[in-house]
């Protein structure tokens, strides 16, 4: 087996094993409390924060299966893009103005409350509720704020709330506009609510809160979450509330709110389209009715009846001439305000202007597209980044270039136009030289027929154009639709599998954290072994708690078999280790602090060397607070002090108690300057005289902690006996013994333990074995001295003679 003091076997060593079992046997109730009471406390958390349930919907942004009946008038305008858009889509369903507007379709401007012992449920449904609060508030503390409602009767409620200087409580009426400073209320009593079972609803409590709108929108807004399925255009749209059935509402309104928001561009692009139709069929009929009339009467007028054939020819081409130039016209007009909307679109404005000419340009229509997504895409980057971010900043240069192409292209375009102007204007030319052959009075009336027959097919086509709007406005479908109607998918929070880990995790670290500041700061030294790790200083024994100590001070004799006098035989065997002296042995013995058993200690200790033939002389030398008398039963009016004022001789103050060879010199009167009379020099005679007379003089002293006392005779002693109680016996109390023996240079100098429980002892002392009672304390307990065994040949003296032989 390996020595104790040599190098480890392993890793990891027994007594490594041992310590942490000591550590766990003496702490695991710390684990298993803060265990069990994280399990409730997380318990009665959950049991109290409200059950949270979500909802979810899902929306397919581009619907490919509907007909576009206007494809040919704005499809590729570039507005429908924007709906593919997935980043933008989402921010559109959580904006403020689109829940705003959802809640505007929804009551949820009240909550209502069931108030319990311990919790407080929410309520919703008109069937669940015994009555329906409408109320406009007037002072704005009120809102979001608990209204307690209790029912009174059938008539009457009790209604207490905090308008902010106090709680106000009141008796008011159902069914009644009630006028308040702060409100208007109007509580309406449920028609399931009567006078015959009224008093079911009156034992319990109710609560309802008006709430701010604004901050209505703000929760909902924060409970929302958007997400898009891979690799689809479809949003998955989910939102939480107390009220399962409340959150499948908000999602069925916030779906039918967002399909009429995807519609509006669409009809906006129609009526927009329609007004400018409309704007100029006003002009065109106008100039019509003027043509008109200036034709009848200049008809009536020339007695014109009728063209011959041939003019009706030229007059016939002349119009269509006329024709085709308005149009090109109308052309140049829809490139200039294409145009204008390249050059002068900003942030503010997304919507191209109303396009239905050109629509066979699809070259054109394709610039638009791309120049609409461009800029959709640098609002979206804006959300996420500065104007002077580099990718902003690359991709508003990107989108000027795109620009001037497009603004070049029109600039061509507008030129083509006119060239096709210029030739239908060389045709008129022509066909106006060939009308000039006619008679005056009949080109007179040419004239005035082709303005008239230009703006009737001018009018005609733009007839045309209008009623193509018109039954496409009446084709406008969604494009985006909802393909998974709203559904509650059960409680979402709190999770309470989750809570208990959290309390029962944060309740074991807590608990680790206890375990080890007693560890570090309040473990206490409970048995002998424990004592020799913590110090390297020697540890004499260790002396067994007894109760049978309190009813008799001088146990060794009152109990000879019992386990604390077989502890006092052990401290006893090791003295006999001390070196050996000319002359009887001084043992001190001594405490850190009150109440730790030395003078216990010492009594017994001297009453067990006497009853192994050892002559032993007692000094109290603790003059402030003597305890020795009074353990032993006697007392004397001269003693230790009167010594020490050179009143007494040391011989006239002895006394014998009532065990052999056990004699005492009690403190004596209580002097007021007790720690001087230490310093005399009559102290040494007094152990000079016990050193001549006995084979121990046994001191006991006072506590060093509070008096320097056995400090100062710790110089005259052979040995110091240094008794630390389990009861304050941790790692700051064995460090100060440490510092005391360090400080002082202290001879021959030990512990005993003493308190220590039978069960935490790793010795066994058994009274019940063979004839009397075996030691398993053993010898050769190894303190440090250098010495060996004890010579078993070795036996001990009495009297005087024998110290000497020792």
């Amino acid at each position: 087996m390996a020595s104790a003091t040599g190098p480890k076997a392993g890793i990891i060593d027994v007594n490594d094993l041992r310590y942490f079992a000591r550590i766990f046997s003496k702490n695991w109730y710390f684990v298993v409390v803060a265990l069990v009471l994280s399990a409730v406390l997380s318990y009665l958390y959950s049991y109290k924060i409200p059950d949270v349930y979500g909802a979810s919907t899902q929306i397919l942004l581009r619907d490919r299966e509907t007909y576009n009946y206007q494809s040919a008038i704005n499809q590729n305008i570039g507005y429908v893009a924007a709906y593919s858009d997935l980043v933008n889509q989402k921010r559109v369903l959580t904006s403020y103005d689109m829940i705003d507007r959802t809640l505007n379709k929804l009551d949820f401007d009240i909550s209502y409350y069931n108030i319990g012992r311990l919790r407080t449920t929410q309520i919703y449904g008109k069937k669940k509720l015994p009555f329906v609060v409408t109320m406009e508030v007037l002072n704005a503390q009120l809102y979001d704020k608990p209204f307690d409602l209790h029912i009174i009767d059938a008539d009457k409620f009790e209604l207490s709330y905090d308008a902010g200087k106090g709680m106000i409580r009141k008796e008011l009426p159902f069914n009644q506009d009630i006028p308040d400073p702060d409100f208007v209320l109007r509580v309406q009593r449920s028609p399931h609510v009567t006078a015959a079972n009224v008093q079911k609803f009156s034992e319990s409590d109710y609560r309802f809160i008006r709430h701010n709108r604004a901050r209505l929108v703000a929760k909902y807004s924060r409970t929302i979450s958007v997400e898009n399925l891979e690799f689809t255009t479809i949003l998955q749209v989910m939102a939480e509330d107390e009220i399962g059935r409340r959150a499948k509402m908000f999602l069925d309104t916030l779906s039918k709110m967002y399909i009429n928001y995807t519609l509006r561009s669409e009809f906006e692009i129609n009526e927009n389209t329609i007004k400018y139709i409309d704007r100029q069929m006003d002009q065109i009929s106008g100039t019509l009715n003027q043509y008109e009339s200036e034709m009848q009467e200049f008809m009536l007028d020339k007695n014109i009846l009728d063209l011959g054939r041939e003019k009706e020819e030229y007059f016939n081409r002349l119009v269509d001439y006329d024709s085709q130039h308005r149009k090109l016209q109308l052309m140049v007009e829809s490139v200039d305000a294409l145009e204008d909307y390249v050059v002068n679109s900003g942030q503010e404005e997304m919507l191209p202007p109303s396009f239905y000419i050109l629509d066979d340009d699809i070259f054109l229509k394709n610039l638009l597209t791309q120049l609409y997504s461009m800029q959709m895409e640098s609002n979206n980057k804006l959300f996420d980044a500065t104007p002077d971010n580099p990718a902003i900043t690359k991709g508003d240069s990107v989108l000027q270039l795109h620009r001037a192409n497009l603004l070049i292209y029109l600039k061509n375009t507008r030129k083509a136009i006119e060239q096709k102007m210029g030739d239908v204007t060389a045709q008129i030319n022509d066909y106006n030289r060939l009308i000039r052959t006619v008679p005056q009075n009949q080109r007179g009336i040419l004239d005035i027929q082709r303005r008239v027959k230009v703006n009737e097919k001018l009018y005609e086509f733009l007839l045309e154009k209008r009623a193509s709007t018109v039954i496409a406005r009446a084709g406008i479908v969604p494009q985006t639709k909802v393909i998974e109607e709203a559904r509650v998918i059960g409680v979402v929070r709190p999770d309470k599998v989750k809570i208990l880990y959290t309390f029962l995790v944060g309740g074991l670290l807590l608990s680790l954290v206890v375990v080890f500041i007693r560890v570090m700061f309040y473990d206490r030294i409970e048995n002998a072994e424990q004592l020799r790790d913590a110090t390297q200083l020697p540890v004499f024994g260790e002396i067994i708690a007894s109760e049978k100590a309190e009813d008799n001070y001088v146990v060794v004799d009152s109990d000879p078999k019992s386990a604390i006098t077989e502890s006092f035989r052990t401290v006893r065997t090791n003295l006999e280790y001390l070196p050996a002296t000319a002359q009887g042995k001084v043992v001190m013995v001594t405490s850190y602090r009150p109440n730790e058993g030395k003078t216990f200690c010492s009594v017994n200790l001297s009453a067990i060397l006497a009853k192994a033939s050892k002559k032993v002389l007692l000094l109290e030398m603790d003059l402030h607070k003597p305890k020795v008398g009074s353990g032993l039963g006697m007392e004397s009016s001269v003693g230790l002090s009167n010594i020490l004022v050179g009143k007494a001789e040391v011989a006239d103050c002895i006394q014998p108690t009532r065990f052999p060879n056990f004699d005492v010199i009690l403190s004596g009167p209580t002097p007021p300057n007790a720690s001087e009379l230490v310093l005399s020099e009559r102290l040494e005679s007094i152990l000079r005289y016990g050193r001549e007379h006995y084979d121990y003089v046994m001191i006991d002293t006072p506590p060093v902690g509070l008096i320097t006392d056995a400090l100062l005779m710790m110089r005259h002693v052979d040995a110091t006996l240094f008794v630390v109680n389990t009861r304050f016996a941790n790692k700051d109390h064995v460090r100060n013994t440490v510092e005391v023996q360090k400080s002082n240079m202290v001879k021959n100098f030990g512990i005993i333990l003493n308190g220590v429980r039978m069960k935490k002892s790793k010795y066994y002392y058994n009274t019940n074995y063979g004839y009397g009672y075996r030691y398993a304390y053993g010898y050769g307990y190894g303190y440090g001295y250098g010495y060996g065994k004890r010579s078993e040949g070795r036996k001990s003296s009495h009297g005087p003679k024998s110290n000497q032989d020792n």
